[in-house]
């Protein structure tokens, strides 16, 4: 009996030292441990509204270059087609629901210049920009939504405006080609960057297109264009551009 008062004893002596062990090294771990500065992570609201989008030059090179109407289709909810007819007509835009046709409810502008027509035999607001070379495109700003005041009484579905570069940094020489008979040359150099800045740029394109009665679809274009800083505040942009377009009716 007595040996087992002492085994009792005994095992209350170890619990008792574990537990006060434990309590020293968890106190002795405590002391060890490294406080984190607080770390503040701040984001600013777009002050643009979700239906607004600007697409950046990075993405348009991105993308194989045939129609410059094509580069729309980066921004959501709006789609280009080819219209039947011929390829060297203008496209068809849908937005947001509406058939805006070949530019009737989108407005388009090039560096600000509106590219709608009022008047045409195909339609009123009838907009073309196959003279448009894509790589020329610093950025295009596509507004979607009814009646932006800023680029007038053809904004009835949206906007968009092809904001063209004022100088490349290196010249570019390039070609390429696939399917039907498809070929496409580029050449753009721009000799001055500094307060000259000036931008040459040329392009051929041609593609006999997926059809029985070959398109021919035949597309020269050129563009030249001369930015000058005056002052520190001002700024004045003179652009030129040459479009020749040609091709088969697919029907």
């Amino acid at each position: 009996m007595r040996h087992l008062h002492t085994l009792v004893v005994f095992l209350w002596a170890c619990v008792l030292f574990s537990l006060l062990w434990t309590g020293l090294a968890s106190g002795h771990d405590q002391e060890e441990v490294t406080v984190l500065e607080e770390v503040q992570v701040l984001g600013e609201r777009p002050i643009a509204a979700s239906s607004n989008r600007i697409i950046p030059n990075k993405d348009i090179l991105l993308q194989p270059q045939g129609r410059p109407a094509d580069l729309l289709r980066l921004a959501p909810g709006l789609i280009t087609l080819e219209h039947s007819g011929g390829a060297g007509k203008a496209d068809q835009f849908l937005l947001r629901g509406f058939d805006a046709d070949h530019g009737a409810d989108l407005a388009l502008h090039v560096d600000g210049m509106p590219i709608n027509m009022r008047s045409h035999a195909h339609g009123q607001g009838y907009a073309d920009i196959n003279f448009i070379i894509p790589e020329t495109i610093e950025e295009i700003t596509v507004k979607k939504g009814p009646y932006h005041v800023e680029y007038g009484d053809f904004a009835t579905a949206g906007a968009a405006n092809y904001v063209t570069r004022e100088s490349v940094p290196d010249t570019v020489l390039q070609a390429a080609g696939g399917s039907f008979n498809t070929q496409r040359y580029l050449f753009m150099t721009s000799p001055t960057h500094d307060r000259f800045r000036t931008l040459f740029a040329g392009e051929f394109y041609y593609t006999d297109g997926p059809y029985d009665f070959v398109n021919r679809n035949t597309r020269y274009n050129g563009l030249a264009k001369l930015t000058f800083e005056p002052s520190a505040t001002s700024q004045l942009s003179v652009t030129f551009t040459q479009h020749y377009g040609s091709w088969n009716g697919s029907g």
